[in-house]
C-alpha cells in the first residue's frame, strides 16, 4: 500500500510536496478563508442580481 493510500485511509493533514511529507494548512485557517470567499461570492451574486433585475426592468420585463 502506497503512503497515498494510507494518507486518504487515516485521514491525516499532510501533504506530499517534492517527495517530502508536510503538514496541511490547519483546518481552522483553511475554513475561515474559504468562509470569506464564500461571502465575497454571495455578495457579487446579490449585487449581479440587482443589475439583472434592473435591466428587465429596463427591457419592459421585470415587475
Amino acid at each position: 500500500m502506497t503512503s497515498r493510500n494510507v494518507r486518504k485511509r487515516t485521514g491525516n493533514a499532510r501533504t506530499c510536496f517534492g517527495g517530502a511529507m508536510v503538514a496541511a494548512e490547519p483546518f481552522e485557517r483553511k475554513m475561515k478563508g474559504l468562509i470569506v470567499t464564500l461571502r465575497e461570492q454571495q455578495f457579487e451574486a446579490s449585487r449581479r442580481d440587482a443589475v439583472i433585475t434592473a435591466n428587465l426592468k429596463e427591457l419592459g420585463y421585470g415587475g
